[in-house]
């Protein structure tokens, strides 16, 4: 369930020839869309959860790596729901588990839970999503837009991805949530250093690589991720603010 891409070829992934390849780089770099390109990144992050859980039974693992304190994680994920003759009203859809390492008991612990839904063998008329899970969409869509603009060798093709994602932000249901508007802040900062090629090259994509991935991991870096910040860090950026009113 790693995030991480892919070396070999998908096997759904449609194969190129060397003439259609050769086409291809004749077309303007700007032909495929902004907001498929970031379709395109989710799909693929469907296709990676996909081929890592190909049983309903089998057991996946993802390594989370060390959490400081008051430090969460919203991990998100595609499953595929069998067609159901009858309603259900909890239908389970994964035993999830967590094990670590408690640093100040000094022991290892676990702590379990079941995810359910229920079922319904009708598709609801209304149908509008959880709150909460629009606002991680959000996050993974600005991280997701960030990683793949600072890629880019055409400063268009990279103004596109963010503007597309700004836009896709806007219209989401949790638009007017501080969180998101946080999210549409650091990508219209980003916007606004692609005036040039030059301001590109220089600020936008190193701000868009340490801000993409301080979204992903949701972890607070300089003034990156504000949200993601602790009591502690809060504190600590207090005091040093002070620190420096007193010098001046």
């Amino acid at each position: 369930m790693s995030p991480g891409k892919i070396d070999t070829p998908h096997p759904r992934k449609k194969q190129v020839s060397s003439s259609e390849s050769d086409e291809e780089e004749k077309k303007s770099p700007t032909t495929e869309s902004a907001d498929q390109k970031l379709l395109d990144i989710e799909e693929q992050k469907k296709l990676e959860l996909e081929e890592a859980a190909p049983g309903k039974d089998a057991t996946e693992h993802l390594f989370l790596g060390d959490f400081y304190s008051e430090e969460t994680r919203d991990i998100v994920f595609y499953v595929q729901l069998p067609k159901t003759e009858q309603p259900i009203p909890e239908f389970k859809l994964a035993n999830i588990s967590l094990h670590y390492y408690n640093v100040i008991t000094e022991k290892y612990d676990k702590v379990s839970t079941v995810c359910v839904v229920k079922r319904s063998p009708e598709i609801p008329i209304i149908q509008t999503r959880d709150y909460s899970l629009d606002l991680q969409i959000n996050r993974l869509t600005a991280a997701a837009a960030m990683e793949e603009a600072q890629t880019k060798t055409d400063l268009n093709e990279a103004k596109k991805l963010v503007q597309t994602a700004i836009a896709r932000l806007k219209l989401s249901i949790s638009a007017a949530d501080p969180f998101t508007q946080s999210l549409i802040a650091d990508l219209q900062e980003i916007l606004g250093d692609m005036k040039d090629k030059t301001s590109f090259q220089k600020v936008a994509v190193a701000k868009m690589a340490w801000k993409g991935d301080a979204h992903m991991k949701q972890r607070a870096a300089g003034n990156a991720g504000i949200s993601y910040q602790n009591n502690a860090k809060q504190k600590m950026q207090m005091k040093a603010k002070e620190y420096s009113k007193s010098k001046k």
